[in-house]
């Protein structure tokens, strides 16, 4: 997340696809990114039945 101050509004918007305490793990931290107009980086691992 390139501005911390944006992680309420980042929560709000996760709390719209994921049941309060279903929520997968994750982790939130401020880093500028390489590339120029990216706010935030999402990495996602999926496990396929």
């Amino acid at each position: 997340m390139r501005n911390i101050k944006d992680f309420n509004q980042m929560n709000r918007v996760y709390r719209e696809y994921f049941n309060k305490g279903q929520e997968p793990a994750r982790v939130t931290f401020q880093a500028i990114s390489p590339i120029e107009n990216i706010d935030i980086e999402i990495e996602a691992t999926a496990l396929l039945p």
